[in-house]
């Protein structure tokens, strides 16, 4: 009775939740809270609690039997030209590369925290393994070609590519593994969706 969890870390990102005996994936959005900071600013955060208790039941539900993998973030890389054109720039702000490093390590220590062992991988690697871009359209056309029940969560204009990203992060989890994904597994409905508190 194995179980698959793909985790596309960040604020828009997604947790794709695959039961390879039931026959069913759920998709949950990361839960994110917006936070004020003084009068005219804000940032959002992680919200622990939220994450702790989904990863809990998903545990006990799968009996131990699960197989994660998360996508490992990492800084902005350096854009610019030569040193005497200003130099290099770091892409992004340095808070907002703080909030999605912050939010990738606190997914990892959740996990830790709740028992559940879990692979790393850079976006590249899994994504080779698929002879896919960085566009996040070929994980669209990727997952809804490996699970053909559940295209309507990976159709642009109807859902996130981050659902696609986070299932096609289970299924190279189970890829490693040697286990075979099914065609025949079917979305569960939002509103029967694994309940975070």
């Amino acid at each position: 009775m194995t179980w698959l969890m793909g985790i596309d870390p960040g604020v828009s990102g997604a947790i794709a939740i695959i039961d390879l005996f039931g026959r069913r994936l759920w998709l949950h959005d990361i839960p994110y809270m917006m936070v004020k900071l003084g009068r005219t600013k804000a940032r959002n955060e992680l919200q622990e609690a939220a994450v702790a208790e989904l990863l809990r039941g998903l545990l006990r539900d799968s009996l131990g039997d699960l197989i994660s993998t998360i996508e490992v973030q990492s800084p902005a890389p350096m854009i610019g030209g030569r040193a005497e054109e200003g130099g290099f720039k770091q892409r992004g702000s340095p808070s907002s590369m703080n909030q999605q490093l912050g939010g990738y390590y606190m997914l990892r220590g959740i996990m830790t925290g709740v028992g559940i062992s879990y692979t790393p991988v850079s976006a590249a690697d899994w994504k080779r393994s698929f002879n896919l871009s960085k566009d996040k359209n070929e994980s669209r056309h990727a997952a809804s070609r490996l699970l053909p029940l559940c295209v309507d969560a990976f159709t642009p204009g109807k859902a996130r590519a981050d659902y696609a990203e986070a299932t096609m992060l289970a299924i190279y989890g189970a890829g490693k593994r040697g286990l075979h994904i099914p065609t025949n597994i079917q979305l569960v409905p939002r509103e029967r969706q694994r309940k975070a508190v």
